[in-house]
């Protein structure tokens, strides 16, 4: 907590006094989430009053007559109750907001699942709002998808929302877990590949330092990836990554790692496709090993000439 700002109380003083013209505009998600990042702004500036915000958001969610309205705002709820009430306060001294939460979510859920042909659709901004801040629940949603495709879809979704954390709380255990679900290998390799790439778009050398070392179960389920084209690059990309990263350690995986993304391109059929990957492959090594990047163009211009073109 920090002392309580006199503006931030005026601030949130303010738009209470609006409330219910905001909320008879709408729309109804719009209004709740205001409702709840006015408890967070009350939280972190120590008003107790927070858990009686947080107490009206239950009750005026569990009124509303739209169970997809009610179950994307209990979701929100459940987010925002993991900001305000940590130690969960508000699950004692009579008290039980949430397992009630929980349990409200839940039965929107389970009335979701059961009237929608397609509960993936609906159920898309659930996972983004629940991935970071409840990701079993979240995992626990996907398993419930009534399709194969859509449960791979909603997985990778999870996946994805992980991967948007700020550098250092990527929490890749979980990412390796939530890859490990997704049962089609074309949708699980192009999952790894935007994790890799995720990793590699990282530019501050402090944290490809923390995060290297964290990251090696996605990057060896890399090397598993079917199309060669795709595990030269996500190989390439995961070489430079560790390069950046400067951890002595690291040196004898990065180089295993880059000698494995040129076998994959040799074994590319496609000569045009080759010509291609290696000049992608050049790029991602440019910032860590100028030697390295130039021979991939090298090996590019090689294809090039035997093309005759």
């Amino acid at each position: 907590h920090s002392a309580p700002s006199p503006d931030v109380e005026f601030a949130v003083g303010l738009l209470d006094s609006q409330r219910a013209v905001l909320e008879q505009r709408g729309p109804t998600e719009d209004y709740i989430s205001l409702q709840l990042l006015l408890a967070e702004t009350q939280y972190k500036a120590a008003n107790p009053s927070v858990q009686a915000r947080l107490l009206e958001c239950y009750f005026y969610i569990l009124e509303l007559p739209d169970v997809v309205t009610q179950a994307a705002s209990f979701a929100s709820l459940l987010r925002s109750l993991t900001i305000c009430d940590p130690e969960k306060a508000l699950q004692e001294n009579g008290y039980t907001l949430h397992a009630d939460v929980l349990d409200a979510f839940t039965n929107s859920i389970d009335r979701i699942l059961s009237e929608t042909a397609d509960p993936l659709f609906v159920l898309n901004r659930i996972l983004d709002t629940l991935s970071i801040s409840h990701t079993e629940l979240a995992e626990r949603l996907a398993k419930r998808v009534n399709t194969e495709q859509r449960r791979d879809e909603a997985f990778a979704r999870i996946a994805s929302r992980l991967l948007n954390a700020p550098p250092q709380t990527i929490a890749f255990p979980s990412i390796h877990h939530i890859l490990s679900q997704i049962v089609d290998p074309d949708n699980r390799d192009d999952s790894i590949q935007e994790a890799i790439q995720r990793i590699f778009s990282i530019t501050e050398q402090e944290d490809v330092a923390i995060v290297a070392p964290r990251c090696l179960q996605i990057i060896d389920i890399g090397k598993s990836i079917r199309d060669a084209d795709l595990r030269a690059k996500v190989l390439a990309l995961s070489s430079a990554s560790l390069r950046w990263s400067q951890r002595p350690e690291l040196v004898p995986l990065a180089n295993q790692l880059s000698r494995l993304a040129e076998e994959a391109w040799s074994s590319i059929d496609d000569d045009w496709l080759r010509i291609d990957i290696a000049f992608e492959m050049s790029l991602a090594f440019t910032r860590v090993d100028r030697t390295l990047s130039l021979s991939f163009i090298e090996k590019a211009d090689q294809v090039r000439k035997s093309l005759n073109i």
